[in-house]
């Protein structure tokens, strides 16, 4: 589903898609070219037909419930000060909700962190109401995740996707954490993330408890064959920092996990 790999099928499908978003609402090419600095129109062309397996109907149908959300954002430029959109500067906010991206993969792509188990749902709900917390997601998005792609490019010549590797640390991840809040907060990311599908390159969730093995097992039932082929599980934590380090340079690992680059306490604090 990659430029140059098409079969007929798929290359009709993208023309067809081209052709369609010269014609219908400027918003909808708007959001296909979100990346449009960092990624080329075949690409994200691909990219968003990838995500409904190149059925053009479907795509727009995507694109219908991602348009309201994008083009508010859009109007406030994607919100690139989070202190003033948000009530709260991003280093308050991600010593509770510490997702952060920091280096590259060695194929390029941008690596972003999230502790779940330094998730804290309470003080969240202490410095931001629910409803302003999309607009931290719209800014990583737009800026930290476009800046990392770019970075990416330079390292790797050869790197062309908007993709990341993303990687969830269980270690100290408690049943409590695991609440309505924090469902909230997954529910308001996913919900921006609409309007930028199929840029996971690969998750690795690391020093997962024994418990999630359980959970694990029947969510992946659940999700689709191809996303949950992305997705690795780690109840060892020497295992998951033996894959981290195939995958990433020491250079670009943080501190935290053994690596050579700054920690991430460093990289939440810009």
């Amino acid at each position: 589903g990659f430029p140059g790999e098409l079969t007929e099928k798929e290359l009709e499908a993208v023309t067809v898609f081209r052709s369609e978003l010269d014609k219908r609402d400027p918003v909808y090419k708007g959001i296909v070219q979100s990346f449009s600095v960092v990624e080329k129109e075949a690409y994200a062309l691909c990219r968003f037909l990838r995500a409904r397996k190149f059925d053009v109907d479907k795509v727009f149908e995507l694109l219908d419930e991602a348009k309201d959300a994008w083009a508010e954002a859009k109007k406030n430029n994607f919100y690139p000060d989070l202190e003033s959109s948000m009530g709260v500067s991003k280093a308050i906010f991600l010593s509770q909700y510490p997702a952060v991206m920091s280096g590259n993969a060695k194929n390029g792509c941008p690596v972003m962190y999230l502790r779940t188990g330094l998730i804290k749902p309470d003080g969240i709900k202490c410095i931001v109401s629910i409803d302003k917390v999309d607009k931290f997601f719209w800014n990583d998005t737009m800026y930290s995740f476009t800046a990392k792609l770019k970075d990416g490019r330079e390292q790797n010549p050869n790197f062309v996707r908007c993709e990341t590797l993303t990687i969830y640390d269980l270690k100290g991840v408690s049943r409590s954490q695991i609440n309505s809040d924090t469902f909230d907060m997954i529910k308001v990311g996913n919900g921006v993330m609409t309007s930028f599908p199929e840029t996971l390159h690969c998750l690795l969730i690391i020093n997962a408890p024994s418990w999630f093995g359980f959970v694990w097992a029947i969510v992946k039932k659940l999700i689709d064959p191809r996303t949950a082929s992305k997705i690795e599980v780690f109840t060892n934590a020497k295992s998951g920092l033996e894959r981290m380090n195939e995958l990433i340079d020491s250079s670009q690992i943080p501190s935290d996990y053994g690596g050579i680059g700054p920690a991430l306490a460093k990289a939440a604090g810009g």
